[in-house]
């Protein structure tokens, strides 16, 4: 990158990149001394022990080249830079040989985690650290750079029941809860439960993202760059958007810092004051999965349910429409007067439920996949799961 003047620090410096990793350093008051300490610096770095190419933390780093080359989204690439960053390298050593690490070295991975004291780490946590590692090692094993997946033979048992199962969303709690709000916080919290947005995404919405009719907003893409789209609003939206627009007229963001204008990255302190006020606990997923409820009763195409809730995989939207696979076991149980329970419990006993499980087979099998090539997808793909914020808490759905 070379050297360069920083305006914010009044200060010429430079910055280096190499094998994926970035030197910087802004400390000089002039150019001819920021240069003389670039060259410096750089042949200290060149008379170094060469980086093997299949060091870990260079196989990380292109790893994350090849995820957005492949159309993840910058927020997702982020995301996997901050935990290869802050726990896989550290731990793992980012000169150790990535072929080296074996399945025991990630099975002490989920107990150091485990043991940490900084937060309270849960075990869905860390299944997403092992997930983006397991991930990373199919990618390096197509490359060639490792010869197998350590991950694939790890015992996972520590971090297995990482589900926690909540009771049923009620719909009437959702509408207390807003009703408890006023102001900027309510259309927020609205904007959530009527659009299906995750947080971030809510976050960035900017005022241009919606069309001057009001009619359509552009979703700017958080997982993938498949899922930036144009999603219809509902009416009811409408005044709300309108009034949010006046409120900060200076603001890019529909939903600033109401201090500074700029954009509002934490919003802990609404879904307290809306527990304190209600006692009713909520957290901004709740809110997608009350639009998905809703969405659920109406629509009949799954295809455009999916891409109201710009899914990647009609898999993911199926898990949502439970609700609909009972009503079409329901609509043939006694058809022709034969046995109506077809080898189910009967209603009364328990009215027994498709698994999720059952229901993407029946969604694969209505689109032509055998189970065979599921599984040598998900092995291609890197995770056991649908690797997205909706599959790993289906429970207030389901």
């Amino acid at each position: 990158m070379g050297v360069e003047y920083r305006c914010n620090r009044g200060k010429w410096g430079f910055r280096v990149y190499r094998a994926g990793k970035r030197y910087a350093r802004f400390a000089w008051e002039t150019r001819d001394e920021a240069e003389k300490a670039y060259r410096k610096f750089c042949d200290e770095l060149d008379s170094k022990p060469k980086i093997p190419p299949n060091a870990f933390e260079r196989v990380v780093a292109q790893y994350l080249v090849e995820s957005a080359l492949r159309g993840r989204s910058e927020w997702r690439v982020d995301a996997l830079r901050w935990n290869f960053q802050r726990f896989m390298i550290p731990f793992f050593g980012a000169q150790s040989l990535a072929d080296s690490i074996t399945h025991k070295d990630v099975e002490r991975f989920i107990r150091k985690q485990k043991e940490r004291k900084d937060r309270k780490v849960t075990n869905q946590t860390i299944w997403h650290y092992v997930t983006d590692l397991r991930s990373m090692f199919n990618w390096a094993k197509g490359e060639g750079l490792v010869s197998e997946n350590p991950v694939e033979r790890a015992d996972l048992s520590l971090i297995k029941n990482r589900k926690v199962v909540k009771p049923p969303l009620d719909p009437d709690d959702v509408e207390r809860a807003s009703a408890s709000l006023d102001g900027n916080d309510r259309a927020y919290f609205d904007f959530l439960r009527f659009t299906g947005l995750r947080k971030d995404e809510t976050n960035r919405v900017l005022k241009i993202d919606i069309d001057p009719k009001g009619n359509w907003l552009v979703v700017r893409g958080t997982k993938t760059e498949d899922s930036y789209n144009l999603l219809p609003i509902a009416p009811v939206l409408r005044p709300i958007i309108a009034e949010q627009m006046k409120r900060f007229p200076e603001s890019e963001y529909l939903f600033p810092n109401p201090k500074t204008g700029k954009k509002q990255y934490r919003r802990s302190w609404m879904f307290k004051r809306i527990q304190k006020l209600t006692g009713i606990k909520l957290v901004p997923k709740d809110l997608r999965d009350y639009f998905c409820n809703e969405v659920a009763r109406s629509v009949r195409d799954p295809v455009a349910m999916m891409h109201l809730l710009r899914h990647k995989s009609l898999a993911t939207t199926t898990k949502y429409t439970r609700v609909v696979w009972e009503r079409m076991r329901s609509a043939v149980q006694n058809l022709g007067g034969v046995d109506a329970n077809f080898g189910y419990q009967s209603d009364a006993e328990s009215s027994q439920r498709l698994t999720k499980n059952d229901m993407i087979a029946l969604a694969d099998l209505a689109r032509g996949i055998s189970v065979s090539e599921r599984e040598s997808k998900e092995k291609i793909d890197g995770g056991g799961q649908t690797r997205t914020v909706d599959s790993a808490d289906m429970s207030r759905v389901l």
